[in-house]
């Protein structure tokens, strides 16, 4: 007789058992991250880009919110998932020996590491990034020495993690140079079309909202803070769908994100204009 804590397999309008589906990436976001892979290289070899050195490269990519943010909720659902396989008379000590030791990480960064050019709400992401990344390592190496998580469990669990997010990972480690390229090869103009389009309503709503920057600084630096929280916020929802296994929708956020990136890029280059922050200077006093 089968205990209350066994699981039945479901059954299929023949009554026969359906088999338990793994986890498996399909091929769509992976086939239009290797597109952007080409597109990445081309910029890298074939664009006249004075580029820096790659430290300064790497730190200045991982300092930007949105990238920190999807960093730091991978490894935080990647850490969450390994911590499942712990025995339940010994998760919830480590699950709060991993929390105490990721902030501690992410408060001396924040204390310790002086970063005069970043932001307050930068330096807190990118230490908190810092701290969950190197407690995941901690737990990878750990756990397995420790004989709490079978390696074949966390090889599997970085797996499983690099599947999902790698296609939104190679969008971050590329879309630095297609930034970087676009300006090469795109005009700096005052678009006519689009300046009659700010005006079709009657009045320049472009020109309205871009002077309360000058007029109301509260207003611009409100938004700046809530448009790095979106980054948080997106990172936040997949990283939730990671950890209850939703497989599909989580797929499918990542993969609209990684497109509202590449095609963003693609609408810089097709539509050469400069924006409204730019276009429209303060008037003078």
């Amino acid at each position: 007789m089968k205990s209350a804590s066994e699981k039945v397999p479901a059954l299929n309008q023949s009554g026969t058992p359906v088999p338990t589906r793994r986890f498996r990436c399909p091929p769509a976001e992976w086939i239009v991250g290797l597109a952007f892979v080409a597109f990445g290289l081309w910029a890298y070899l074939q664009t006249p880009v004075s580029w820096v050195k790659a430290g300064v490269i790497l730190h200045r990519h991982l300092a930007q919110a949105f990238t920190a943010s999807s960093h730091l909720m991978m490894t935080l659902a990647y850490s969450v998932t390994l911590l499942r396989y712990v025995p339940e008379a010994e998760r919830r000590t480590w699950t709060r020996n991993a929390a105490f030791l990721a902030s501690a990480i992410a408060l001396a960064c924040v204390l310790l590491v002086p970063t005069p050019q970043a932001t307050q709400l930068g330096r807190l992401l990118e230490s908190s990034m810092l701290g969950m990344v190197l407690t995941a390592l901690t737990l990878t190496l750990f756990l397995p020495v420790a004989g709490l998580v079978s390696l074949r469990r966390v090889v599997g669990t970085i797996a499983e993690t690099l599947l999902l997010w790698g296609p939104y990972l190679i969008y971050f480690a590329f879309c630095g140079f297609a930034l970087a390229a676009l300006p090469v090869r795109t005009l700096e103009v005052k678009d006519p079309t689009l300046m009659r389009m700010d005006l079709s309503l009657g009045f320049s709503a472009s020109q309205i909202a871009y002077s309360w920057r000058y007029d109301a600084p509260w207003v611009y630096d409100f938004s700046s803070v809530a448009y790095r929280l979106l980054g948080l916020l997106v990172a936040l929802v997949i990283a939730r769908l990671h950890i209850a296994r939703a497989w599909a929708h989580a797929r499918r956020a990542l993969f609209v994100s990684f497109l509202v990136g590449v095609t963003g890029l693609t609408c810089y280059r097709i539509v050469p204009a400069i924006g409204p922050i730019f276009a429209y200077t303060p008037s003078p006093s």
